[in-house]
């Protein structure tokens, strides 16, 4: 199942981008897509004209309260896949700690962008090791082993998918 949400590590409200300019050209965009997410570059709260214009309020929970349902009855989660553009951190490790309890597979994107210029690959690693996970790269048809072969260059913050397998 593919659930379409604006997920953070809050619940209530933020602002989507429903047209964007590319080249002094406005264009419309579907929100929540790659070139239209929440860094701010153009859904700027100082503007209230441009925000009106420009963006549509849409609601925001946590991934935690989002399947709500499934931590309540225990539902074992197989995949769990995030691509929220940067800010996998909050949504994963302040948002949905319950439901990565609950997920024996789970990948998401790491690199510089977004939440990820205030946090390391290194303390997501250690957070899901402490919860038995164990983390890889993520390649096109294979994994590589990251818990317990860690060297000080794979947190360069470039982009890169990252798996983590439950193995409790």
């Amino acid at each position: 199942v593919i659930h379409h949400a604006a997920m953070s590590d809050y619940k209530g409200s933020a602002y989507f981008p429903t047209k964007i300019i590319i080249d002094e050209v406005s264009k419309a965009v579907e929100p929540g897509l790659e070139v239209a997410g929440l860094d701010g570059r153009f859904c700027s709260m100082e503007n209230q004209d441009e925000l009106n214009e420009y963006c549509t309020k849409v609601p925001v929970t946590t991934m935690d309260e989002h399947f709500a349902d499934i931590i309540k009855q225990r539902q074992l989660i197989h995949v769990l896949k995030v691509d929220s553009e940067g800010w996998d951190y909050p949504i994963l490790f302040r948002g949905g700690l319950n439901v990565l309890r609950l997920t024996e597979y789970l990948e998401f994107e790491y690199h510089h962008d977004g939440a990820w210029q205030n946090y390391t690959l290194q303390s997501a690693i250690d957070q899901l090791d402490g919860m038995g996970f164990t983390c890889y790269w993520a390649g096109k048809s294979q994994l590589w082993r990251i818990t317990g072969c860690w060297f000080d260059h794979y947190g360069y913050k470039y982009w890169s998918n990252v798996a983590y397998l439950c193995s409790s």
